[in-house]
């Protein structure tokens, strides 16, 4: 049996105290009559603010527009009860996502009396839900890479002689590995239910893990156009994120440049700064100047994108990884001249300079 405390006002102040969920009774028309501590500290209205107020004041101006609030309370008024979830405005503009129930309340005679409105803020659900689409967007664009290539390798090994296998089977276990720490990366983040979960760094040469990414591409791409420096330029990352950082701007580097022009992929040790810049240069369409700011969000393509197969998922997951890395990346772009995509990675322990270096021609190792 439910029992609430006999003193209404013992009752009114329990209530009044809770912190965690806002806590309001509104009249029959949806206006504020009620306000607690929670609802101060969630909304950010004190209560002489919040007393008389709409209830749909709380909601954001989309919502207004399209009635969410009055069919709420039709709702609660229908079925005794709704629960709904959106986003929410606060007394100073920003945003929640709030998780609402909505209860009506009737007297003896099932007079509508008015509703309880409680209120939790569950903003960080449904950030840990956006960041665990946007992983999951990324993972499943940069996982066909890999199956591509490694589907291109199989088929090449069918048609090659004795002398040409051994370089292809290296390939096709490459592409393989990469598969298979893609997965293990998935499973980690499944388990942890944390998509931004760290990756474990550790000092490699990012001049090895390019001319390995430039290898593992897909013959179809023309992987021989992609020009990559030599020379050694250690780094603090993860090799297998990394390979992902520099697969995905390569692969955007020869698919949206002529099929006769040259990709540059340079690698410049910046000891006094103790960082590394990974620099994939292009001569293609370029990035129309307004898409720059926001040409790394999820499904963002561009004013200048055609119908040629891209999914607006590529600079993003680049984005993902890189901060995963420590780094930051960034673009610079003439429209019908070309785009320079800049990594910049925190340098390794051993300090060794880059500089030097000469141009290995068609992504193999050079030395």
């Amino acid at each position: 049996m439910l029992r609430t405390p006999e003193d209404p006002d013992l009752f009114a102040a329990l209530v009044a105290q809770v912190s965690d969920y806002a806590i309001i009774a509104l009249d029959p028309q949806g206006v504020v009559e009620t306000w607690n501590l929670g609802a101060q500290r969630l909304k950010g209205y004190t209560a002489d603010e919040a007393l008389g107020m709409g209830f749909e004041s709380f909601y954001t101006p989309e919502d207004r527009e399209a009635g969410v609030p009055a069919s709420l309370l039709a709702a609660a008024r229908r079925d005794g009860r709704v629960q709904h979830a959106g986003w929410r405005v606060r007394r100073d503009g920003t945003r929640f996502w709030g998780d609402v129930v909505l209860t009506c309340l009737r007297d003896a005679s099932g007079r509508v009396t008015g509703y309880a409105k409680v209120t939790r803020d569950r903003t960080d659900f449904k950030r840990l839900e956006e960041a665990q689409d946007a992983f999951y967007a990324a993972f499943l664009h940069d996982f066909r890479t890999p199956l591509t290539s490694l589907k291109g390798f199989v088929e090449a090994l069918r048609d090659a002689r004795e002398d040409e296998r051994g370089p292809i089977v290296d390939r096709i276990e490459s592409s393989a590995d990469r598969l298979l720490a893609m997965v293990q990366e998935l499973v980690a983040v499944a388990t942890t239910r944390a998509a931004a979960a760290d990756v474990p760094l550790a000092p490699l040469d990012v001049t090895e893990v390019v001319q390995r990414a430039v290898r593992d591409l897909p013959p179809e791409l023309r992987p021989g156009r992609v020009v990559v420096g030599d020379g050694a330029a250690p780094a603090v990352a993860n090799a297998d994120a990394l390979h992902r950082v520099v697969t995905n701007l390569v692969v955007n580097a020869l698919k949206y440049s002529e099929p006769g022009t040259t990709v540059h992929v340079e690698v410049e040790a910046v000891e006094d700064d103790e960082l590394v810049r990974l620099r994939v240069r292009d001569r293609g369409r370029g990035i129309d100047p307004r898409d720059l700011d926001t040409i790394f969000d999820e499904l963002e393509r561009g004013r200048l994108a055609q119908s040629d197969g891209g999914t607006g998922l590529g600079l993003s997951s680049v984005r993902q990884l890189v901060e995963r890395l420590h780094g930051t990346v960034e673009l610079a772009s003439v429209v019908g001249e070309g785009t320079t995509a800049t990594v910049t990675l925190p340098a390794g322990p051993t300090g060794q300079s880059s500089a030097g270096r000469s141009p290995a021609p068609t992504g193999q190792p050079s030395g």
